[in-house]
């Protein structure tokens, strides 16, 4: 059951890194030289770099929200190894005071 539980920790532990890969993807995206505007834009091109600018934070945001939820799943997992854990340690104390 443990080694289980293993498993599905290193399969969260995996998604969490390609959710990480992900969000510092649309990180650089914005720190990309297409991002840089100078101070001399029409109200129109504001606008759009401003709706752009919206997106990729929306983007970033919903990666993150990705990652926390991730975190909770493997924190379950640790618990519900850390119940099963205690659960044998019970079992094997009742075994050898018999």
């Amino acid at each position: 059951m443990l080694a289980a539980y293993q498993l599905d920790l290193l399969s969260q532990l995996e998604a969490q890194l390609r959710a990480v890969h992900h969000t510092m993807r649309c990180i650089e995206k914005l720190r990309g030289a297409k991002q840089r505007v100078g101070p001399e834009l029409t109200n129109t091109q504001r606008g759009d770099t401003l709706k752009t600018l919206s997106s990729e934070l929306a983007a970033i945001d919903k990666e993150l929200n990705v990652q926390h939820q991730s975190c909770k799943e493997m924190q379950r997992s640790i618990r519900e190894m850390q119940t099963q854990l205690s659960a044998l340690r019970r079992a094997l104390e009742t075994q050898t005071k018999r």
